[in-house]
């Protein structure tokens, strides 16, 4: 069933929309303005929202930005009125996913709503697969003339952001690296240009320029090796010139030679990467970026996005296990719901950093058959990072359900939080 929200402060154009979307395997929500959905968002999460521009108390663009800030995964169409074009705009630009002129709802609204929940779904898909990922490699091989080396490098860091090895300020640092890597080998190493040449004020690009069309320069390759894992990225890039003496680099980090245009190259490779290497030969350099320890310090206080009066929950994590307490039941929520809730759990099991997940329930009488549907998921995960799923505090009600359906026989339960906090830490 696919679930659509319909946000719209006239309700004659909210029947005109769900008349058009009126379809098996499609149910409707309707909210008045931003706020309406909002509140409707953190009960019955849609598959996709549809929204107005001008409305009262929260406009088309500000549930935009709400959306997503704590619902990235929802796609937002917006309709769109004469006169609000501008904001319409603004509101691409801001991450919508689409949009429809109302005066063209009758013939454009269906197709565009199939259009962005099949690439929704298609990128959910994707994410999902990802999530089973723990190692991929890569092997370009280009000339001195390369025109792409940019695209390389985004397509390095899109790797990296998809594993989850580095934040937006580290993806920024291994791209200066490689893109002062890459100049090394085709510059220094197939070109043969030395960098006193640059530092003399020569017309370096121009000598770069004729040797890029003279043999043998012209003939050579650069060869890169980009290994992608949860824990560590690697690249080795190798030019197919003569060589250097790794050993006659100058320090760069001396204050004496700080200054020098020559070393400012791999001054910025060593600061960014956490180790590099060359070869005896010298042309070619190994570079490793390490994925950041996590802490044992409370990474998340508060679950989220959803933050709903029938759903509390306390978030931790400490070492290489997430707490998971439940202070209210969760048999009346639905597994769409509670899916959401959880994401940042699942964010960090995908993301390798913690292997163990521990659910306490000593607040809790009943969690329901959705809930038991998120524990699978969990189980999942934990056993895809080679670790364990553990409940402990369980009413005797909860008990008789993991009994009726065997799933304590691969689930261990503890009386106590401390007993299996300590088994999972073993």
């Amino acid at each position: 069933m696919t679930t659509i929200l319909i946000v719209d402060d006239s309700l004659v154009d909210q029947r005109a929309i769900a008349a058009l979307l009126q379809n098996e395997g499609v149910s409707l929500l309707f909210a008045a303005n931003g706020k309406e959905a909002v509140d409707l968002l953190q009960t019955d999460c849609p598959d996709l929202v549809l929204t107005d521009m001008y409305m009262p108390e929260m406009n088309g663009l500000e549930l935009l930005h709400y959306i997503r800030k704590h619902y990235p995964t929802v796609p937002v169409i917006l309709t769109t009125s004469k006169g609000s074009e501008d904001l319409a705009f603004k509101s691409l630009q801001a991450g919508a996913a689409s949009y429809v002129p109302k005066r063209n709802l009758v013939s454009h609204l269906m197709a565009t709503v199939q259009q962005v929940l099949t690439v929704a779904r298609a990128h959910r898909d994707r994410q999902n697969v990802l999530a089973y990922v723990r190692q991929s490699e890569f092997y370009f091989v280009f000339g001195s003339e390369f025109p792409h080396s940019q695209a390389l490098i985004g397509h390095v860091q899109e790797q990296m952001r998809e594993m989850k090895l580095a934040d937006e300020a580290e993806l920024l640092q291994a791209g200066v690296a490689l893109d002062e890597a890459l100049s090394n080998a085709v510059y220094h190493g197939n070109l043969e240009l030395s960098s006193t040449l640059r530092e003399a004020d020569g017309d370096y690009q121009e000598h770069a320029r004729q040797r890029m069309k003279q043999p043998p320069y012209c003939n050579r390759h650069v060869h890169v090796i980009a290994i992608f894992t949860r824990d560590h990225a690697k690249f080795v890039i190798r030019d197919e010139g003569p060589g250097f003496d790794p050993s006659s680099l100058p320090d760069p980090t001396d204050p004496e030679n700080i200054e020098r245009v020559g070393g400012r190259g791999l001054l910025l490779i060593r600061v960014f990467m956490d180790e590099v290497l060359f070869n005896e030969k010298g042309n070619e350099i190994t570079m490793v970026k390490r994925r950041k320890p996590i802490s044992d310090e409370v990474l998340v206080e508060e679950p989220k996005p959803i933050k709903s009066p029938d759903l509390a929950v306390q978030l931790a994590v400490t070492g290489n296990v997430v707490l998971v307490t439940f202070t209210t039941d969760l048999s009346e929520m639905d597994y769409l719901r509670l899916e959401h809730a959880f994401q940042s759990v699942f964010d960090l099991l995908d993301d390798g950093r913690v292997a163990n997940v521990l659910l306490d329930f000593r607040n809790t009488n009943y969690f329901g058959s959705s809930a038991v549907g998120l524990f699978m998921r969990f189980f999942k995960r934990t056993q895809d990072n080679d670790g364990q799923l553990a409940l402990c505090n369980l009413s005797d009600m909860e008990i008789e359900i993991l009994k009726t359906t065997c799933l304590d026989r691969i689930w261990p339960i503890f009386d106590s939080f401390e007993e299996a906090l300590q088994f999972l830490r073993s």
